[in-house]
């Protein structure tokens, strides 16, 4: 509860009449002072006496019907407009014009804008009240209920009332730029995260047609053979190897955890995830995902098409990194029982410098089966240690960190070398690029 302006501006007004004749019998006035004090401290007694009574009121007007209207899914740091409907009852003070004040209880951690809602409420009409909502994470999320304020039966106080509305919503991590894509095509888009140029239409490795030669058509291309048989020039056409499978075996552990910048390695590994699953789907691949390393593992199964890359989104929108150590080796036995067809294996994760013989040999069980490529993801404060200046003992211990970190670092990339496995270990805001030129280099080259 809180009082109105009428109160504020009628206790206002005593109070000012009050100290107007305590000035005036200090100039003198003694009588007319005495009078306007008198005035204002009982003016300011009955207000408050009235005030007290509208408290304990105990008439309580009808309640408005409230209705929330959301977006079907948030994407995490875009604004988002809620709209609140009001329907207010054809009796009592609605049958009145009311200036209606509520409060939206958003997810508790999320920007609202702006937080108080004013309404003005006519007889018989819907009104509607909108503000914008940020998610600051990706996940579920939930509304819980709706605080308004109406005035008391003297007008004297703002009654706080709730309106339970609870609402479950999903909050998807931002891939506009994936999603936007076709608009700007697949080239230019794949240029811009820093990947490889792809072949022109008809150069990739599998035969495809002969057709006529057309304007533009590589001369290499032309079919003397058939040239020579229908008199006229004849081009054979290529495309890239299509039918193959794409798996991702995503680490949700402790280790990613590690934050870069304002996303942790997880999040990056996301991005990069959702990235080389959008240039597979685009390349007539199948794209699937088993995630381990969490409280419940998450499989989803391959297949062709862009709206897979929703089902992907929708398998792994609502995780975040556990506590948990990776268990390569239950992640393994479940991919190997899961995944029958052989498939390119992108392991997303860190590399273990306590136990990486261990580490390599789960992998090399999964290379007996599947084209396997080990991407890790760096430690920025590595690097930051390597670059900052020495400039005291604490500082110098950094630096021989970081440098046996690298060093541990490159032995187990060269172990995964020895054993024929692909393995990178880059930054994560790397793992983008560097995945999708490594699956364009396999594409381009016998596949998997």
């Amino acid at each position: 509860m809180r009082p109105t302006r009428r109160l504020i501006a009628v206790m206002a007004a005593c109070v000012a009449i009050a100290a107007f004749g305590l000035l005036l019998q200090k100039v003198g006035q003694g009588q007319a002072g005495r009078l306007l004090m008198h005035a204002g401290a009982g003016g300011a007694v009955l207000v408050a006496l009235a005030a007290l009574f509208d408290v304990f009121s105990r008439r309580h007007p009808p309640a408005p019907q409230f209705e929330r209207h959301l977006p079907h899914q948030f994407a995490q740091g875009r604004a988002h407009t809620v709209e609140i409907t009001v329907s207010p009852p054809n009796q009592g003070l609605w049958r009145q014009p009311q200036q209606l004040m509520l409060a939206d209880h958003a997810p508790a951690d999320w920007e609202c804008s702006p937080p108080l809602l004013h309404v003005d409420t006519l007889p018989g009409r819907i009104s509607i009240a909108r503000y914008q909502a940020s998610p600051r994470h990706r996940g579920r999320a939930y509304f819980s209920h709706i605080e308004y304020w109406l005035p008391s039966p003297f007008g004297l106080w703002q009654r706080r009332h709730r309106a339970e509305l609870p609402a479950q919503i999903d909050v998807l991590p931002d891939f506009s730029r994936i999603l936007g894509a076709d608009l700007i095509g697949l080239q230019r888009w794949l240029n811009l995260v820093g990947v490889k140029k792809l072949p022109r239409l008809g150069l990739g490795q599998d035969f495809h047609q002969l057709r006529d030669y057309q304007d533009g058509d590589d001369i290499r291309n032309i079919d003397w053979k058939a040239t020579s048989r229908m008199s006229r020039p004849i081009v054979r056409t290529y495309q890239d190897e299509q039918d193959q499978q794409l798996f991702f075996l995503l680490d949700c552990g402790r280790n990613m955890r590690l934050q870069m910048g304002d996303k942790s390695h997880f999040d990056h590994a996301l991005q990069a995830m959702l990235l080389l699953s959008y240039t597979a789907l685009k390349h007539g691949d199948a794209a699937g995902l088993l995630t381990f390393a969490h409280p419940e593992s998450r499989f989803v199964p391959p297949h062709k098409g862009i709206e897979q890359l929703g089902r992907l989104v929708q398998g792994v929108f609502d995780i975040e990194p556990s506590q948990q150590a990776a268990d390569f080796e239950s992640a393994v036995n479940l991919l190997l029982q899961k995944q029958k067809r052989r498939a390119l294996v992108v392991v997303l994760s860190h590399i273990d410098h306590e136990d990486d013989q261990r580490l390599l040999q789960h992998v090399q069980r999964l290379r007996k089966h599947h084209m396997v490529l080990f991407a890790a993801l760096r430690p920025h404060a590595v690097d930051s240690a390597r670059q900052d200046a020495v400039n005291s003992e604490d500082d110098a211990h950094r630096y021989l960190g970081a440098l046996h970190y690298e060093k541990q670092s490159a032995e187990i990339m060269q172990k995964f070398q020895f054993a024929g496995i692909l393995a990178i270990n880059v930054l994560p805001k790397e793992l983008s690029s560097q995945l999708i030129n490594h699956y364009l280099k396999l594409k381009r080259g016998r596949g998997w």
